[in-house]
């Protein structure tokens, strides 16, 4: 299994395959089998109206988390990982003073058929901005269109 800088350049691979990840803009910080830490510098494309991190950019930050954290501990191999349930918490509102902020997740049990994870969103002062726990599914690696395609 790949471990450091590697697992990182396979896991920016998979990101770089989805749109919704590549908007978001999330960059690695930290992989590991069943960890994984990520940092957002930017928010001009992702406020509500009011200025602050949309609700749906954190759900988005914890779900990419915990679900690399999910697939580093299932190895990248032939296997993806779906999100079968998310519980969210929104704590406190960030806004631009808050940045950067980084989102953290992990696997906190592994059964046979479900992985159970959790995470946080966090400001640059370490107030927490959203917690999530979630619940990721093994599926056989389902390929998307690729970039070319569209």
């Amino acid at each position: 299994m790949a471990e450091g800088a590697g697992l990182i350049a396979i896991a920016e691979k998979v990101l770089s395959r989805s749109g919704f990840d590549r908007l978001l803009g999330a960059e690695i910080d930290q992989l590991s089998p069943g960890r994984c830490r990520l940092t957002l510098s930017r928010l001009d494309h992702l406020t509500n109206p009011a200025g602050f991190l949309h609700g749906a950019a954190s759900a988005g930050l914890l779900d990419i988390a915990m679900g690399l954290a999910v697939l580093a501990e299932l190895g990248f191999g032939d296997l993806h990982a779906t999100t079968a349930e998310m519980e969210l918490k929104f704590l406190n509102p960030a806004d631009r003073s808050s940045l950067p902020l980084s989102a953290w997740g992990e696997v906190v049990r592994k059964g046979s058929r479900l992985l159970f994870t959790r995470g946080e969103v966090l400001d640059r002062e370490g107030r927490v901005v959203a917690s999530s726990t979630a619940i990721y599914a093994p599926t056989p690696g389902l390929q998307g269109p690729s970039q070319e395609e569209g």
